[in-house]
């Protein structure tokens, strides 16, 4: 997708708000600058991060985009205070659909507390560290892997409930490279031309 296709995706995605965020200095610059990647970090951080107050009218009006912004505060304030109560680590499924969580911190083999959409334990076979994926439930070859809600890729083998869901078991549907990619680093291993 090329920088415009991008910013008037940005724009869509923001369709409610663009009147005002057009308005503003930084929103103006990303856009000038041709930088998708600036308006959608500058978007998400006004629209979603409390960075402009809702007005009357759009309380009365119960506007969904702070109805939602509420909603995500109060499970970032479950979170912390059950990561407080909590000696275990934890993950997080954002959606329902989701059948994979991220950790939210380095885990060791045995128990974890899942936190979000559906709570509940799973125990994990191996070490995992913070920030990425494990299954919440079995998840079959060829089976969509679902984070956000949305399909991330594809198992590329069986993965059991509790294990590591990363590039040795999980393949992006878009990029065909991803199954090439080093587990660790993330770098291409078919190729070593651009790394020699």
């Amino acid at each position: 997708m090329t920088p415009e296709q991008e910013i008037a995706r940005i724009k869509r995605d923001y369709k409610e708000h663009w009147a005002r965020l057009e308005k503003i200095p930084r929103i103006q610059q990303a856009v000038a600058e041709n930088n998708p990647i600036k308006l959608g970090e500058i978007a998400a951080e006004i629209v979603h991060g409390n960075i402009w107050k809702p007005t009357k009218e759009e309380l009365s009006q119960g506007q969904s985009d702070y109805k939602d912004f509420l909603a995500y505060k109060e499970r970032e304030r479950l979170i912390e205070q059950k990561k407080k109560n909590s000696n275990r680590p934890c993950a997080f499924q954002i959606h329902a659909n989701d059948n994979v969580a991220t950790l939210l911190d380095d885990a060791t083999v045995g128990e974890i507390e899942i936190l979000g959409a559906q709570p509940q334990k799973i125990e994990l076979p191996e070490k995992i560290e913070r920030g990425h994926k494990i299954a919440l439930r079995d998840i079959a070859p060829n089976e969509a892997v679902i984070k956000f809600g949305v399909r991330i890729g594809h198992a590329t083998k069986p993965i059991q409930r509790g294990a590591w869901v990363h590039l040795h078991n999980l393949a992006s549907d878009l990029d065909y490279r991803s199954g090439t990619l080093d587990l660790h680093s993330g770098a291409p291993t078919d190729t070593n031309s651009a790394y020699v």
